[in-house]
């Protein structure tokens, strides 16, 4: 199966889920993932947390658009949740590799990237410790037999 290495934070967004409530769909915080490259593959997706965190903008961003859809109080309660769940380096959960294209209205696009747009995120009850890899790569799925999926 393949794998795309993300920074943290950025990678727990993608593959935590929330309900939304006027329809009850289920979708990751994160639903774009931007890249200098263009994306073909379309399907299941491992997501890896790279073995680097990201930089303070980066945790920064996050905040600033968890509180931007959800107020001061929820977002602190996702917020302790992701710092909580931080790991580095590490297969974390999977997504679905739906379409790859220039523009996108996400609030997570970024100008003048490619944006891999994701969806069905499922995230891992415990990280399973791999070194990823630059791009798509894949993984030996051996080693994952048993892991649940939960969402």
């Amino acid at each position: 199966m393949k794998a795309l290495s993300v920074r943290s934070p950025y990678a727990w967004f993608l593959v935590h889920g929330r309900v939304h409530q006027c329809d009850g769909r289920v979708t990751g915080w994160k639903d774009v993932e931007n890249r200098g490259w263009y994306c073909s593959y379309r399907g299941r997706v491992w997501i890896h947390v790279g073995s680097t965190i990201g930089d303070k903008s980066d945790f920064y961003a996050c905040r600033r658009m968890l509180v931007t859809e959800l107020g001061e109080t929820k977002a602190d309660i996702v917020w302790q949740q992701m710092m909580a769940d931080q790991v580095l380096g590490a297969l974390t959960g999977q997504v679905d590799s739906v379409a790859c294209m220039k523009e996108h209205p996400s609030v997570w696009a970024m100008a003048g990237q490619n944006k891999i747009l994701v969806s069905r995120p499922s995230a891992l009850k415990t990280p399973i410790p791999y070194k990823g890899r630059l791009g798509l790569f894949e993984v030996d799925t051996v080693n994952i037999d048993g892991q649940v999926m939960v969402r």
